[in-house]
This record gives C-alpha cells, sequence and structure tokens, in this order.
C-alpha cells in the first residue's frame, strides 16, 4: 500500500524478537519505526528508521511519540516509561494490546495479585522483598524452593531458583546492587512448563474481536518445543485461564500466558503481551509464526494458528561470530534452520515427533556452541 495510507508502527523493544516484530509488519505493508536503550539494537537492521536512547526517560519518548505520530504503538519489553504509554493510550487508544495492560502487566507482584484476588486464578504463594530482613518473611510465608526476580520484570523465565536461605539472599543481593526490589514466588511441583498463546483479532465471519489458541509451547533450560502434550482436561483448564488473562487486559494482539501443569490443574504465572521469547519456535511449526499472528492482530486482519510440524527450539550463546564450517555442521541436521542474531543463535528443528524434534535442535545448538 501507499507509505502515505500504510499504518506507522512503533516497535518499542528492538530486540531479537522485537527484529522479527518489525519484519512481520513491514511484509504487511505498515511504516515501522523501532525504538531500544542501546544503539544498532538487532531490530534497526530491518528497518530504515531507528532510535536508540533511554526509553523509560519520560521526556525523550514523548518526543519520540510527537516526531512520529504512530497509529500504534507496540512495546515489547518492560523499559517504556509507564505512564507516557497510559497518556497516549487514554489520548489515541492506539497502544497494543490495551492501555490497561501497562498497568496490569509490568509490575509482576501486581499481576499475580490481580489474577488470584481479582480473576480467581490459582497462582503459586507469592512475596515482595526489599531487605535480607523482608526476604525472610517472604520465604517463611511462601516456603523453600523459590523463583526470585525483579518485580518490573514480565517473564517468569527472569527469575533465579533459589532452594535455601543463603541461595535466595544471595540472588536477592544481585538484584539489589541494581536497586531492584524482589518478587519471591514459590516454584511448584509442575509435570510441565508450558506458555499457551492466545491471539485475538477480528473475526472477518462475524466482524467482531475473537480469539485463537496456538498449540502448548513447552520449555525448559534454554530449550522450546511445541506442541506440548496436556490431558484434555488440563489443555481445557490452560485456555480458560488464557481466555480470562487476555479479557482482563483487552485489546487486540497475542499474550504468551506462562503456565505450570499439574496432572489436570493448571497455575498462572506471568504473560507477555507480545510475543513471548519462547515462541522462537513457531517458525518452523506453524504457517504463520507468533510474530506475523500478532502483526495481523495488531491490524485487526484474519488469523491462523495452525500448527503444520512438531517443532523444537535451542538457544546457545557465542560470543564471536558463527564460522562456515560450524554453520554446515549445523544445517546438515534433518529438516534443520539455524536463526543467527547477536551473540545468540537459535537452532530449529522439526520432526515426526517433539522428541525426535528436540534431538535435531540440539544437535544444530550444539555444532555452533564454542569450545571450552
Amino acid at each position: 500500500m501507499p507509505e502515505s495510507h500504510a499504518p506507522r508502527v512503533l516497535v518499542l523493544g528492538a530486540g531479537e524478537r522485537g527484529k522479527e516484530i518489525v519484519s512481520a509488519f513491514a511484509r504487511l505493508g505498515a511504516h515501522v519505526f523501532a525504538a531500544d536503550s542501546f544503539v544498532n539494537a538487532p531490530a534497526a537492521q530491518v528497518t530504515p528508521q531507528s532510535f536508540a536512547f533511554d526509553l523509560g526517560d519520560e521526556r525523550l519518548l514523548q518526543a519520540l511519540l510527537d516526531k512520529v505520530d504512530p497509529t500504534f504503538v507496540v512495546p515489547c519489553n518492560e523499559q517504556p516509561h509507564p505512564q507516557v504509554l497510559a497518556r497516549f493510550a487514554q489520548e489515541s487508544g492506539s497502544v497494543v494490546p490495551s492501555g490497561a495492560c501497562m498497568d496490569f502487566v509490568f509490575d509482576r507482584s501486581k499481576m499475580l495479585t490481580v489474577a488470584a484476588r481479582e480473576l480467581g486464578l490459582p497462582t503459586p504463594r507469592f512475596g515482595t522483598a526489599s531487605t535480607p530482613e523482608q526476604l525472610e518473611a517472604a520465604l517463611d510465608l511462601v516456603g523453600l524452593p523459590v523463583v526470585i526476580s525483579p518485580l518490573n520484570r514480565i517473564s517468569l523465565l527472569d527469575g533465579h531458583v533459589a532452594a535455601t536461605h543463603e541461595q535466595a539472599h544471595a540472588v536477592m543481593a544481585r538484584f539489589s546492587a541494581a536497586g531492584e526490589s524482589v518478587l519471591v514466588e514459590r516454584k511448584l511441583e509442575a509435570d510441565a512448563e508450558i506458555v499457551l498463546c492466545a491471539a485475538r483479532s477480528i473475526d472477518p465471519r462475524t466482524g467482531k474481536l475473537a480469539t485463537w489458541y496456538l498449540e502448548p509451547i513447552g520449555y525448559e533450560d534454554g530449550v522450546s518445543f511445541q506442541p506440548c502434550e496436556l490431558s484434555e482436561r488440563a489443555l481445557d483448564n490452560a485456555r480458560s485461564v488464557a481466555a480470562r488473562i487476555a479479557g482482563a487486559i483487552g485489546g487486540r494482539g497475542i499474550y504468551g500466558v506462562e503456565l505450570s501443569v499439574a496432572g489436570d490443574d493448571v497455575y498462572f504465572s506471568g504473560v507477555t503481551p507480545f510475543p513471548h521469547r519462547v515462541g522462537a519456535v513457531t517458525a518452523v511449526t506453524q504457517r504463520l509464526s507468533d510474530c506475523e499472528i500478532f502483526a495481523r492482530a495488531v491490524l485487526g486482519l484474519p488469523l491462523d494458528a495452525t500448527l503444520i510440524s512438531p517443532g523444537a527450539a535451542c538457544v546457545v550463546d557465542y560470543e564471536d561470530t558463527i564460522g562456515y564450517a560450524e554453520m554446515a555442521a549445523a544445517l546438515s541436521q534433518p529438516e534443520s534452520e539455524l536463526a543467527v542474531g547477536s551473540h545468540q543463535a537459535v537452532g530449529l528443528a522439526t520432526a515426526e515427533t517433539t522428541d525426535e524434534a528436540l534431538t535435531r535442535a540440539r544437535a544444530v545448538a550444539q555444532a555452533v556452541r564454542p569450545r571450552p
């Protein structure tokens, strides 16, 4: 479409997933801008207009909104100044997925409190702490083992597991050094940790807002796989939780709902109102990746959540570059792909079963993993 008629999309958060999101919007004809708090962000490589400044600076972020005059503002991390986004949402209604999302999602303590007390969802026991004494009180409240994470982090994946009081104090000390208070959550005994993505857009058959569910994504220790098999009752419970969370946030978009599954029971632990980091696997498992579904949803277009193959993804960090020989070895695996980013690569593979896909994805990652 002509640029003058194209929607103007401002993506706040230009990391590796931001790069995929920018590309997805661009393929749909949107005029895309990207901003992050550091220069040469990955998404800056795929858009002609990018910005680097402290997204938490109220004055600078407001100046960018005034300059770009976006049709949609898409926050993709916790950094953007919340009051600026809330004000823009109130004035324009075009913060994705909604203005309420800023208040609900970007404080894990508030998120879990709302989920438990207002939505009636099962959650792990949790408490907050800013001092060693408060940490001891939180540990007494929730019991060991725990997951400790900064309050301003969305995902449980940003937390650290502590099985003893000593480990808990060591973890808190790292965050306290940066001036951050922490959330202390009981680590549940779970059969599986999953992300269930609920996508909301306009159903062309009815002209009304509707919800599509992606197949559950399982994850552990830098590896993710789709589908993660659940009992029929557990899957129904997971979709019910995801629907209530998406309804509480409102708007259109994709909601990566983090859940712990124990038998048929499902516990809510977090949500990202944009493509989740473990969703990278959808690039090979689905007809449309989660980023492509997200872009369609934001623009109010029809969605397709069809799974085409079981698959897996394995993340590997590297410091320098990946050589040709390593890349050739990685891609010698059947049905494999390698997504190379800035100091991080993702080995991707499909197969007849998720177990076989996991074996292949791990082999892809191992081939490019730095040798000790």
